[in-house]
Formats: C-alpha cells, structure tokens, sequence
C-alpha cells in the first residue's frame, strides 16, 4: 500500500512550530493549519526529493542538506562545500546516490557511509558560480538547467564531462 505524504516547506524561521490544529500566519499572509509531524529546518528549504523505496527524504536547503526517515526523524544534517551554497533547485536520488545543485557551479554527489551519508566526487560544470538547478536522469546522462547562462548542458555520468551546451532562454530551472 502506497503512503501519501504531503510536505509544506515554509520559510518562517522567526515564528515557533504552531500546535497542531491551530491556525497560524505567515508573513507572506498565508494561513497554514499545521497537521502531522512539524519539523524545522536551518534557513529555507528549497526542494525535496524520496529515495525510490520511500523510506529517506531529502531536504535541500541553501546552506545545508538535511536527510530524514520516512517517520520524519532528521537523521543527518550535511553542510554545503562552497562558498554559494546549495542552488534554489535541484536534488534527486539515482543509483542509490543523492545529487544537489550547488550554486558553485556543481553537482554534489552524496554516497551512502553505513547508516550516514558523505560528500563523493561533485560534477564540476565550472569553475565559477553558474547556478545550476533542475536536472534529469537519462540512462548515462544528466540533463541540467545552467540558470546563470540561459542554457541546458548535457553531461555523461561516468566521465562527469560536459557533452554539449544548449541554448534554452531566459532563466530556466
């Protein structure tokens, strides 16, 4: 039987969880009737992702990646390497690994450590802030939108060499 999850992510660090069932606003003026497990997060979270068997979510955030289980215990908090930070979008698990956009111009490749997760090799797409976000898994490839340089590059997972650039318009992700 699948489970139904639905995740708010709200950008509300000066206000306290809200008790369950009770309304509460935020400054954007929406009002949010808190339901199930409240979790808080360092800063904003940007993008989530659920690992193919349900069972981990990741959180992508502007300065930290946070791992939970599927009850909703934070299990890890990893810290971003790079000065940018993590992008605005942009995780997903594939192959067992989790990517993240990292607006230092990479993809961050976390590998599983035992019960933990660690920093593996990232896809360096350039040696200067570009902004990646979204991206796609295509058998051996990855397909990433380049925010900074209106263009989608195409990239081959074994080598991690960018393959071609693609020009796509203004500010895609």
């Amino acid at each position: 039987m699948k489970r139904l999850c639905l995740l708010a992510l709200v950008s509300c660090s000066s206000l306290p969880p809200a008790p369950r069932g009770e309304k509460t606003s935020v400054p954007c003026n929406q009002v949010l009737t808190p339901a199930g497990v409240q979790i808080e997060f360092p800063g904003r979270p940007t993008d989530v992702a659920f690992s193919p068997d349900g069972k981990t979510l990741a959180v992508l955030g502007h300065k930290t990646l946070s791992i939970l289980d599927a009850a909703g215990t934070v299990r890890q908090r990893l810290e971003t390497r790079g000065p940018q930070g993590f992008s605005f979008c942009g995780i997903r698990f594939h192959e067992g690994k989790i990517y993240a956009s990292n607006l230092s111009g990479r993809i961050d490749v976390l590998e599983p450590d035992g019960d933990k997760w660690k920093f593996g090799t990232p896809i360096v797409l350039t040696e200067k802030p570009s902004g990646p976000g979204g991206f796609a898994f295509d058998g051996g490839k990855l397909y990433v939108v380049v925010n900074m340089r209106n263009e989608l590059w195409e990239v081959e997972l074994e080598s991690k060499k960018v393959l071609r650039k693609m020009a796509v318009g203004v500010a895609p992700y």
